[in-house]
């Protein structure tokens, strides 16, 4: 969200791409954003909550990333009546969704490594099924 875009760089993060508010977004900006996050890896799609999530959500369910609520106003949220809480309640948001986004890649590949597993053993059971066949009609025409 552009809205959030300074301050996520400021507190160290990289900026890959922003939007507007949702309903002001040209028609395809939705397909290049999305298209660009995923040619870019990105881990989180920011959200400013007084600007709507809807759209986030939508982008970050189509992209993978983790979808991340900001607020830009003191109060608006339980905890952030002033400024510096305010700073430090988006800071947090931003460092527990880089630590989910470390935790889902990390169970995305503990996922691709057992369907590799599955897949080899999957073969060797079909080989040695096969195997087991082939030694059971060896073993009938031998007995005849």
């Amino acid at each position: 969200m552009e809205w959030q875009k300074p301050f996520v760089s400021w507190v160290g993060f990289s900026v890959v791409a922003s939007y507007g508010p949702p309903e002001t977004l040209p028609a395809g900006k939705a397909a290049e954003l999305a298209s660009k996050a995923k040619a870019e890896n990105v881990k989180l799609i920011i959200d400013n909550l007084q600007s709507g999530t809807g759209f986030g959500a939508s982008l970050s369910s189509e992209t993978g990333a983790v979808h991340v609520v900001l607020t830009n106003f003191p109060g608006a949220i339980p905890g952030t009546e002033s400024l510096p809480k305010l700073l430090k309640y988006n800071a947090e948001r931003l460092f527990k969704a880089v630590e989910q986004a470390k935790y889902t890649e990390d169970l995305r590949s503990q996922i691709s490594s057992l369907e590799g597993q599955l897949t080899v053993f999957e073969v060797a059971t079909i080989i040695l099924a096969a195997v087991a066949v082939i030694e059971g009609v060896f073993l009938y025409a031998r007995k005849r």
